[in-house]
């Protein structure tokens, strides 16, 4: 059952990054510089350093691209800014409870996992054991 669940957690996990990269290539072709006008003529590096996070973060970068394509803007108004304390706040709520989540999602996993079966050793024929035997014991 577990071994299901791992599947098809994998199945989907290799879709999202699967539409992730079919995004990227539409963002890259068309739409990153609707999103951000400062990646207007940016270079290969730049570009190749910016899509694994594109493939990571591509629902909302497309829900960024279409609404700008809308000529709408994706900013939280200047009335409800995001204050510096509020964001450090989450980031140590979230470095919190990843450094307990990740021991025990790793615990979890080497103690679901199932164990390895050594394989069988092949039978060989005797006289052909006696043989190698043999011409290792007249090469010494």
């Amino acid at each position: 059952m577990m071994e299901r669940a791992t599947e098809m957690g994998l199945v989907a996990l290799a879709g999202y990054a699967g539409l992730g990269v079919l995004a990227a290539i539409a963002l890259h072709a068309r739409g990153l510089h609707r999103i951000d006008s400062a990646t207007r003529g940016a270079g290969l590096w730049f570009r190749a350093l910016i899509t694994p996070g594109i493939v990571a973060l591509w629902p909302f970068l497309l829900a960024k691209w279409r609404h700008a394509h809308r000529g709408e803007t994706f900013i939280a108004p200047v009335e409800y800014p995001v204050r510096p304390e509020s964001l450090r706040r989450m980031h140590g709520l979230v470095i919190h409870v990843l450094a307990v989540a990740l021991p025990i999602v790793v615990a979890a996993a080497i103690l679901t996992r199932t164990s390895i079966v050594p394989m069988r050793q092949p039978v060989l024929d005797p006289t052909l054991t006696q043989a190698i035997s043999l011409s290792a014991d007249e090469s010494q």
